[in-house]
């Protein structure tokens, strides 16, 4: 038993309880002098006023003679922290797995138009990053075609050009593709009924014409087109 070790957990514990020595003397039925013999190694209280300081404290005879407070409940307190991580865990789990659902969900429409003088064929593939129009056959159904010089892609809603995108290199060049690409954020409404293309041609009399062609656009379906092979 290290009576100077005890005096200075007596100090410790009378400091945490914001007790001064005249405080404490006066719970434990002794004077503040005793008590500054105790923290100081001179003296140890007798058996009675230990036990009236182990309950003041809420410790243990043991933890008194020992010079220190035993943890407790260590394996209750282990099972909560676990659980409290498993939690924890669970949430950072399904925030991840929410986040790559999103990330890689992606939807494709199909585009199929047709006016008095082009035939439009493509799709328009759509995820959380962005969204483009592939053209993959932009048809003149004239025979006095000379080139098309332009053409360009814009979303209309009551008239109002919301955006528009334009090509005009390498326009209609067999077997390839025109493509469109623009943010996701730049069209927060129903798209469906509101693209446009508005295609800029020259004919075999050198006369510049465009030609505005509204996309009619459904929605594709996987399970479809496996059915159809």
């Amino acid at each position: 038993m290290n009576q100077e070790k005890i005096g200075k957990f007596i100090f410790s514990l009378r400091k945490k309880a914001g007790l001064t020595q005249e405080e404490l003397g006066e719970k434990l039925c002794v004077t503040g002098k005793a008590v500054s013999r105790w923290e100081n190694g001179l003296s140890l209280p007798d058996i009675f006023v230990i036990n009236n300081f182990c309950k003041l404290f809420n410790i243990t005879n043991d933890e008194f003679f020992s010079a220190k407070k035993k943890e407790k409940n260590t394996i209750k307190k282990l099972v909560i922290n676990l659980f409290l991580s498993l939690i924890i865990f669970f949430v950072i789990y399904l925030f991840f797995v929410n986040c790559l659902n999103r990330y890689y969900d992606f939807h494709i429409y199909i585009v199929r138009s047709e006016s008095s003088l082009f035939s439009v064929e493509g799709i328009i593939h759509i995820n959380a990053k962005n969204k483009f129009l592939i053209l993959s056959n932009l048809q003149y159904l004239g025979d006095d075609l000379s080139n098309i010089v332009k053409i360009k892609y814009f979303f209309k809603i009551n008239d109002t050009i919301i955006f528009e995108k334009e090509v005009t290199d390498n326009i209609f060049i067999k077997n390839e593709s025109v493509i469109f690409e623009y943010d996701s954020s730049d069209i927060d409404h129903d798209f469906c009924n509101n693209l446009f293309l508005e295609v800029y041609y020259v004919t075999s009399d050198k006369v510049l014409h465009h030609q505005d062609i509204n996309l009619a656009i459904s929605q594709f379906n996987y399970s479809d087109s496996i059915t159809n092979r």
